[in-house]
């Protein structure tokens, strides 16, 4: 049974017109096998329906505590959420969301074990009317901080992080960065703690018409941006404005499919590589790997420049880096091979 202080907080904000899966969600956090925690229920703008829910469970477990409130807001919810959590650790949950019951009793045995590690995501699985897949972000913490510069690599849905890394240091979530609030948090606390994915798939995550990142998908992407200029200055380099424009197009995904912006977008990626091999910001081999995987994107999603672009993709410094089996390989090829001869 939970103790007077509980080992895990978790954090889950709910919204109004958000109750087609809060039941289920819900479920998921009281049945987990590990259950030393609290669970803080931050209702933004509550609707009958929803209060109506949330009541029923909150009445026969005393672990929920639920707070009411009017539009405050995504970034304000979290923020309060985890300025009442009294746990050693805070889990984060979304309302529409399904957390597998081994999921806090396998972070938790992750995170006892392994004291240099504040940040812990896990595998997830996505799910929709037409996508069902698992996804695996990188485990190890030079990776995920390398990914960075290019977009964030741990679901949050899934986080379990000390409490103490938020509470010595003050940091909670920048509304300057609405929409992608947690992507900005990882950059802060990379500079200072540890960062770890499992690789065990342990919430379904739902592609819901609903979700933030669908409705606001394109400020997302470019607040993204906008924290990826944060990364850069890791660097310790005078970048030009013509270089910051290139990767603005790859981040935005608004670079012409044209040969000049596949040069242009090598070139920039050979910069960071030159620029990293130098100074050592992120491990060689990591980071090269990273890169090379942006490389393979950019190409891929220019297919349309036929086998010109298969023939620039493997003459680049950057394709010995890259990990691609033979499936990949042969999609790619047809791709650009169809494009030649329609062309």
């Amino acid at each position: 049974m939970p103790s007077d202080s509980p080992l895990i907080s978790v954090v889950m904000p709910v919204y109004a017109a958000n109750y087609q899966y809060l039941k289920e969600s819900i479920e998921s956090i009281l049945s987990q096998s590990f259950d030393d925690f609290e669970f803080i229920i931050i209702c933004d703008d509550p609707s009958d329906k929803t209060k109506e829910i949330i009541n029923e469970y909150q009445a026969s477990d005393k672990r929920i505590n639920v707070i009411y409130q009017k539009r405050e807001g995504l970034v304000a919810s979290l923020n309060k959420g985890f300025s009442m959590a009294r746990g050693e650790y805070i889990a984060r949950m979304d309302a529409d969301d399904i957390s597998f019951s081994q999921r806090f009793e396998e972070q938790i045995k992750f995170l006892e074990a392994n004291s240099d590690i504040g940040v812990c995501g896990t595998g997830i699985k996505i799910t929709d009317r037409n996508v069902h897949e698992n996804l695996v972000n990188p485990t190890d913490d030079a990776s995920i901080k390398a990914n960075l510069l290019f977009r964030t690599s741990i679901a949050h849905p899934t986080v379990m992080i000390r409490r103490n890394i938020l509470k010595n240091l003050e940091i909670l979530y920048d509304s300057r960065y609405k929409h992608a609030e947690d992507y900005e948090l990882w950059v802060r606390c990379s500079e200072f703690t540890k960062f770890a994915n499992l690789k065990n798939i342990l919430l379904v995550y739902r592609l819901n018409d609903s979700r933030i990142s669908k409705i606001f998908q394109k400020e997302q992407i470019e607040i993204s941006y906008r924290i990826q200029l944060l990364v850069l200055k890791k660097f310790d380099y005078h970048f030009t404005n013509d270089q910051l424009n290139v990767h603005s197009s790859m981040i935005l995904q608004e670079f012409e499919k044209c040969k000049t912006s596949i040069q242009k977008i090598e070139s920039w990626l050979l910069t960071l590589l030159r620029i990293n091999d130098k100074n050592h910001i992120y491990p060689e081999f990591v980071f090269n790997k990273i890169l090379a995987e942006q490389w393979y994107l950019m190409c891929n999603s220019t297919t349309n420049l036929g086998l010109w672009n298969w023939k620039k993709f493997w003459k680049s410094p950057l394709s010995k880096y890259v990990s691609l089996n033979k499936a990949m390989k042969f999609k790619f090829f047809i791709a650009c091979l169809v494009k030649f001869w329609v062309n």
